[in-house]
């Protein structure tokens, strides 16, 4: 999976105790498999290392962009796990904390774009979660994956 860096050290192993072997650069895109709130990376010359994920990485492939928007809905895409053929999403909105009414919503998609509709006005959040597929037909072997949350504007401009 690809995740762009906000700067952050980098581990021999998923622990913070662990010695550091370097560190990622602002902006920098790396690739590799998360495991318990940490990415394993790949594909670079700190390969089999480790980085924490929380606030110092973001998942590119849940990056949300708003593509069309009306009174009410709104049309979202976001990259999407292209490698993986066997993978369902899942789009979360909510109004924010401390909203007068709390509201909250979702919707399932086999593909990378989804319109939400009977949305409130105003600033929403969202987020985008993964469940791919494991093997066979057996649950308990599938992989669940979630974007950040995300601040969007619903209704008209």
């Amino acid at each position: 999976l690809e995740f762009r860096d906000h700067s952050a050290p980098v581990r021999k192993e998923p622990l913070v105790q662990s010695p550091q072997l370097g560190k990622l650069e602002r902006g920098e895109l790396v690739y590799g498999y998360p495991g318990g709130g940490w990415l394993q990376l790949m594909h670079s010359e700190l390969e089999n290392s480790w980085v924490f994920i929380g606030t110092r990485l973001s998942a590119v492939w849940a990056e949300l962009r708003v593509t069309a928007r009306s009174w009410n809905a709104l049309e979202v895409t976001w990259p999407g796990l292209h490698e993986e053929k066997r993978v369902a999403y899942n789009v979360e909105w909510r109004t924010p904390e401390g909203a007068a009414k709390q509201m909250k919503g979702h919707k399932v998609s086999a593909s990378n774009k989804v319109v939400l509709g009977n949305l409130p006005s105003g600033l929403l959040c969202f987020r985008v979660g993964a469940r791919v597929a494991g093997a066979g037909n057996n649950d308990d072997q599938d992989v669940k994956l979630w974007g950040p949350w995300a601040e969007l504007e619903a209704g008209e401009d």
